[in-house]
């Protein structure tokens, strides 16, 4: 079993030079999977697991004028209280010009986040960048705990491991 959070019909916004884009489809996977291992926080990032991560989430490339992609996110959400806005990447090449917070203020306007009151984000540098947007540290994190498992490779649903059976329930 995948997740997948699917929109009807993608969408997409023009500005100036550039592309904002809800299709999957436009997705360069190897370009974009490149962009995320040279991060602080995706660097031992493997294919299957982006390929999954983008199927589950609704996602946001942007493009310049020759289709090429130059950023990227996604958001994780129920899409009616609770958003988690992750991987936020701008090519190294088009960085200094705002993509970054173009592409941000995209996703916040989303007509399916509209309800979304609640977003959530992790960064280590970029916290003035999204200040702009409303973000700000919790107010107590003492109440938010975190749960991760150790690092394992990547398995597919089908893959055999317990998680993959559906009427294993213990």
């Amino acid at each position: 079993m995948v997740l997948q959070f699917r929109e009807t019909q993608p969408s997409e916004w023009r500005h100036g030079s550039f592309v904002v884009s809800t299709d999957r489809e436009r997705l360069d996977v190897p370009k974009l999977l490149a962009m995320l291992r040279d991060t602080y926080w995706a660097s031992d990032l493997e294919h299957e697991r982006l390929v999954q991560a983008i199927e589950a989430s609704l996602t946001f490339g942007l493009y310049a004028d020759s289709g090429s992609l130059v950023g990227f996110c996604r958001v994780i959400t129920d899409g009616a209280m609770f958003a988690y806005l992750r991987d936020v990447i701008i090519d190294a090449a088009y960085r200094r010009q705002g993509l970054g917070s173009l592409l941000t203020d995209t996703v916040l306007h989303h007509p399916a986040l509209a309800n979304v009151h609640y977003w959530l984000l992790a960064t280590r540098d970029a916290h003035d960048v999204y200040k702009k947007f409303g973000f700000k540290p919790l107010e107590n994190p003492g109440l938010y705990m975190v749960r991760r498992t150790t690092e394992t490779p990547f398995q597919t649903a089908d893959s055999g491991s317990p998680a993959a059976d559906p009427t294993r329930h213990g």
